[in-house]
């Protein structure tokens, strides 16, 4: 978006600029406007004064794409709520169907997700994966951007071989390799993957070894598991980050075979076994790629994971709500 640009029916005459103004402050008042006049907000607005005009500068404002349409603009006392589409020449308002049609088409970016992710352990089940991985208990975990479903995206993998290979690492994996593939870039061990493809969206696959199975065959390292999730998931977050990879990110959990599995909690018996094979955990959907926070996040989503096992939430965070590295 510019503004001091003069215009007529719709198309740019000149470029004057904007007479009398702070050049930053109104940058900061257009930037309020945007993120306090919408709901949802839309993140990551950016904006660049340019001098050297008639009559002053003019100012040019990056938005980004926005997957979470439609979006209300608010009047500021509350009176009232209105949508908005942008035609050729002007806005418009949206009336009822046009609402509702705009909704149902932003619902279907979810159901693309997740059918994603219904493919991709359907897959993963039947042994379609880059490399060979043992039976067992299984952690899936996707990070999908909202870009990644856009045709027009594309991310190059090719360029970006130094950043991933510090920063893209299987779950339960200490030493591992990395190659290119044809859906982009894999990391692998002889038991665990994670794989980038080439529209920015990370698949990782780890294999549970128990640490003491002579415990009982049947009970699974909980806070390992929740550890596990944490630190893989700041990881692929990063190597997002340093691939110029914007949010809204959805993040999917699910744990293959884990039918009357158990979770320990300082090796007591818990309340109940997982009542499912395939255990898939709600979805996450993050605004920022802060990983500081991470785990606050995720707390929601980590309590359901012990649930699953009769316990009332996860035994490893603090009354602030904070991770307790165990």
């Amino acid at each position: 978006m510019i503004f001091g640009i003069k215009e007529r029916d719709g198309v740019a005459e000149s470029a004057p600029g904007l007479a009398n103004i702070d050049a930053d402050k109104e940058m900061r008042r257009i930037e309020d406007i945007a993120m306090r006049g919408l709901d949802p907000r839309i993140l990551n607005i950016h904006s660049r004064a340019i001098a050297g005009f008639s009559d002053g500068p003019v100012i040019l404002m990056r938005i980004p794409k926005s997957f979470m349409s439609p979006h209300a603009v608010l009047q500021p006392n509350g009176d009232w709520v209105r949508f908005y589409t942008r035609s050729s020449r002007n806005n418009q308002i949206l009336d009822i169907p046009q609402i509702r049609s705009a909704f149902l088409m932003s619902e279907s970016l979810s159901d693309r997700m997740q059918k994603f992710q219904r493919e991709r352990l359907a897959r993963i089940i039947g042994g379609e994966t880059p490399i060979p991985l043992p039976e067992g208990v299984k952690l899936v975990i996707h990070a999908l951007p909202f870009t990644a479903f856009d045709p027009t995206s594309q991310t190059d993998i090719a360029r970006a071989a130094e950043k991933l290979y510090g920063n893209i690492k299987p779950p339960f994996s200490f030493d591992w390799n990395g190659c290119y593939n044809l859906d982009g870039y894999l990391a692998f061990d002889k038991c665990n993957y994670a794989q980038i493809y080439r529209k920015g969206i990370v698949e990782a696959v780890g294999s549970y070894r128990a640490i003491n199975e002579s415990i009982n065959k049947d009970s699974l390292g909980g806070t390992c598991i929740e550890k596990s999730i944490l630190c893989a998931l700041a990881d692929y977050l990063d190597c997002l980050k340093l691939l110029s990879i914007e949010p809204p990110i959805s993040l999917m959990l699910a744990l293959l075979n884990v039918k009357d599995k158990f979770f320990v909690n300082s090796y007591s018996e818990p309340p109940a076994r997982i009542d499912r094979g395939l255990m898939i955990l709600p979805e996450l959907t993050i605004q920022d790629i802060d990983t500081s926070e991470l785990d606050i996040l995720l707390k929601p989503t980590l309590d359901i994971l012990w649930q699953s096992c009769g316990y009332q939430e996860s035994p490893n965070y603090d009354e602030n709500g904070r991770h307790i590295s165990r």
